[in-house]
């Protein structure tokens, strides 16, 4: 569940306030910074799966409807706040493009010889200053001779990636 809530929960990430039309890099696109508030996140797609995510959560539930509150930090940047978990994003500057920092976290045993990785990183798009579309990539690595008993356990070989999709929406 904890690898499910990395793709879902950081899908609530988008917010802004205002409208700016500023034309950044020469891309004659208009920036569009998202509604600073609440937003929903739409159910993930995953559009590969490595790390075999979807079987993770035996109900088939794929997320969706978790609420995050966003606030901007400055012009072109933003957190987001999903239950306590705060990260960091910056508008690209090229319409509603905007990236997000990676989180990582690093698993070790020593005594069986494992260190293990999972990075979630995140990006997207705002169509609008409420609606966007919200991209989950989740790369999962191993080092070590006890990770042939992990990829065992997992019934997958590692490094896996997995990748999904999710639309978000302004909830205030």
């Amino acid at each position: 569940m904890r690898y499910r809530r990395l793709l879902i929960l950081p899908a609530l990430a988008l917010i802004g306030c205002g409208d700016k039309d500023t034309d950044v890099g020469g891309t004659n696109a208009p920036l569009i910074t998202p509604q600073e508030g609440p937003w929903s996140a739409g159910a993930v797609v995953l559009l590969e799966d490595g790390c075999q995510v979807g079987s993770f959560d035996d109900t088939g539930d794929t997320g969706g409807g978790d609420i995050a509150i966003l606030a901007m930090t400055g012009a072109q940047s933003f957190t987001y706040n999903s239950d306590g978990e705060i990260t960091s994003c910056a508008l690209s500057g090229n319409g509603g493009a905007f990236t997000c920092d990676s989180i990582d976290e690093v698993e070790e045993d020593a005594a069986q010889d494992i260190y293990a990785t999972i990075s979630a990183s995140f990006g997207g798009t705002f169509s609008s200053p409420t609606e966007g579309v919200l991209l989950l990539t989740l790369n999962i690595t191993c080092v070590g001779e006890g990770c042939a008993a992990v990829e065992d356990a997992l019934g997958y070989t590692l490094p896996c990636t997995s990748r999904g999709q999710n639309t978000i929406d302004y909830a205030g």
